[in-house]
């Protein structure tokens, strides 16, 4: 018998052979072509049968995404086996070491015995997506075509390869489907937000189809947003900012000490390479200059690095100490302090080779009759240096109170100081107008001859039963002298809570709106003082919902107290007893709750410490200095 040749491949394979030896097409097909039969019918799940390779082959196509799981599951594997093809169960099993089914299907189909395999054939439009120039923030769609130039559906994904933190699909997505018997158009997403400007990108789309395989590459440039403030306006690059500065360093100054540069960085997606407080004046160009890395920091020392006095109490002493440097270049520190008593009279400082520190020690502030601090000074490229300070006061009494007391006395203390701001809000008509809200809420409209119309005469109500939730009655004589019955104390709790929240709100949030533009305007001027307003009135009006919500709870233990010592009563007396066991509950809340917290370091320094340190220098800053002395910490 002669040779057998391959209608596929065209090559010889020996006699008496079924199949071809290279591709496994059938090598003796006749018009019926019966050797390219199937040994048995294959059935996909939409119950399309094929009873020959090309129907198979064609099948698959047409069902790409039922052929592609049927793959992933091992089904073509063992149906190949058990028709004797264990040479397509092998092509099978190797397609699957692809990690992406559609190039696995795309091979398994290559392997197929078949003389004519369906021809999709995939074509992108545009090939290449050069952006050119974008602006730093900017978005871009780009569309693409997707279209089949052969035969069948073209079917498989399109993914974004390369530059998937700006390079997005519709949607957001990282990869969508392809599935299309003529044209698909997929849309890309560019996003320069966040992007370093005066860069170049290189991304990169991979069309994974069964008609082929095609890499589009998409590239661009991110143009930096130009600097607006006159005379730099028009700087596209910090270097070219920093170049510009060289020749006008007074002019420079000003500028860095606002925010107007570290926006601008921001805005071009660069990092802002200034840490901390900015210098001021010609300084602040030398720290922009070294945080650039333009310009190399001067080494640095003080003047002294320790100092020893002894001072009479009460005395205070002012001192000098300076920072300096022998190159001629100016230096800058941001000076602070270990202490309260030691105290930095010039927390930022600046010059032409040496700055001057001043330094004040009170001797009414000190912990005891000697005292050691240090006082730390970070300047030029983060350079720190130290100056030792010790202190002999002739004549200074000894601490008010221990070490391990003083927490405890300054959350009491800090306790009372709450409750005392609030007596205007909450006892100056506050309180009485919430009872009668509340209680016409409950429906008893409060009559003229109320008790709770005296003065504290809410004093009658039964505030232990209200604040505690209990579902007690109160007399509806308490409201309406001349009728009868009674009404829930949770139900009155839940309004008289509701209007005591909303009214301590109301008339304290402004405090933290005052304090955010002192903050910002100490910090950065008056640029942004609207901020420090919004910031401040939100953070006033969070702390403000939180003591409402606190007083409601804290008030149950001096409405305790006014149960035992005063009873069901009215009267300017009365008001005024209320006042002292009010302030009086809150302090020995404050005594618990630093009791508990003294007790766990983590509380202790997290939040004692520093309500001690905030009470001596409020102290302090009152003029009682004996007493801030109380509230010093050792540590």
């Amino acid at each position: 018998m002669p040779a057998s040749i391959c209608p596929r491949c065209q090559r010889a394979n020996p006699d008496g052979s079924q199949y071809c030896y290279f591709d496994g097409a059938a090598l003796h097909v006749g018009m019926d072509g019966a050797a390219s039969r199937l040994g048995q019918e294959f059935a996909f799940p939409s119950g399309r049968r094929c009873r020959s390779f090309e129907e198979l082959a064609q099948g698959c196509v047409d069902e790409w995404t039922a052929a592609r799981d049927l793959l992933r599951q091992g089904t073509f594997q063992k149906y190949f086996s058990g028709i004797g093809r264990h040479d397509l169960a092998r092509a099978a099993q190797d397609a699957l070491g692809q990690s992406n089914l559609d190039i696995a299907l795309t091979n398994l189909l290559g392997a197929l015995p078949v003389t004519r395999p369906p021809a999709t054939r995939i074509d992108i439009h545009p090939r290449r997506a050069a952006l050119g120039q974008l602006n730093s923030g900017e978005q871009r769609q780009v569309p693409f075509s997707i279209a089949n130039q052969g035969t069948g559906v073209l079917q498989g994904t399109v993914s974004v390869t390369e530059g998937g933190d700006w390079l997005k699909l519709d949607g957001g997505v990282a990869q969508c489907p392809v599935n299309t018997p003529r044209e698909q158009r997929v849309t890309a997403i560019v996003s320069t937000q966040g992007l370093p400007a005066a860069q170049s990108y290189l991304g990169k789309l991979t069309f994974v189809t069964n008609g082929g395989i095609v890499e589009v590459p998409v590239g661009f440039d991110v143009v930096a947003r130009p600097f607006p403030k006159m005379p730099f306006q028009g700087a596209r690059t910090p270097r070219e900012l920093a170049e510009r500065m060289r020749l006008q360093p007074k002019s420079a100054g000003p500028i860095l000490e606002g925010s107007e540069v570290p926006r601008w960085f921001a805005a071009n997606g660069w990092k802002y390479p200034v840490q901390g407080t900015p210098a001021k004046g010609v300084a602040g160009v030398q720290q922009f200059f070294e945080a650039m890395g333009l310009s190399k920091p001067p080494p640095l020392k003080l003047s002294q690095s320790e100092v020893r006095f002894n001072i009479a109490y009460p005395q205070t002493l002012k001192f000098q100490i300076s920072l300096q440097t022998t190159s001629r270049k100016w230096v800058y520190g941001q000076v602070t302090s270990g202490a309260p008593w030691l105290k930095v009279l010039t927390p930022q400082v600046s010059g032409p080779q040496k700055a001057a520190i001043g330094l004040e020690i009170d001797t009414q502030a000190m912990p005891g009759p000697h005292a050691e601090s240090a006082v730390q000074v970070v300047a030029n490229g983060g350079q720190k240096l130290t100056l030792r300070v010790a202190v002999e006061a002739q004549g200074v009494r000894g601490a008010a109170a221990p070490d391990w007391l003083k927490p405890i006395l300054a959350a009491a203390f800090a306790f009372f100081l709450v409750r005392l701001a609030l007596l205007p809000v909450v006892e100056l008509g506050g309180r009485a107008a919430v009872v009668r809200h509340a209680a016409i809420k409950v429906g008893q409209v409060p009559a003229p001859d109320s008790p709770v119309n005296r003065t504290a005469g809410w004093l009658h109500l039964p505030w232990t039963a209200i604040l505690t939730g209990k579902d007690t009655p109160i007399s509806v004589k308490l409201f309406n002298p001349q009728f009868e019955g009674s009404v829930s104390a949770r139900e009155f709790r839940h309004y008289y809570a509701g209007a005591l929240i909303r009214t301590l709100i109301l008339w304290t949030w402004w405090v933290g709106a005052v304090a955010g533009v002192v903050v910002v305007w100490r910090r950065s001027g008056g640029n942004d003082a609207l901020w420090g307003l919004l910031a401040g009135g939100v953070a006033g009006i969070l702390v403000s919902a939180t003591v409402a919500c606190l007083f409601l709870v804290l008030e149950i233990v001096p409405h305790a107290l006014a149960a035992t010592v005063l009873g069901p009563t009215d009267g300017v007396a009365a008001w005024f007893v209320w006042i002292v066991l009010a302030l009086a509950g809150w302090t020995l809340c404050g005594l618990a709750v630093g009791v508990v917290m003294s007790l766990l370091p983590p509380l202790r320094a997290g939040i004692l410490v520093p309500v001690q340190q905030a009470l001596a220098g409020l102290c302090r800053l009152c003029g009682f200095h004996g007493l801030a002395r109380t509230w010093s910490s050792a540590v």
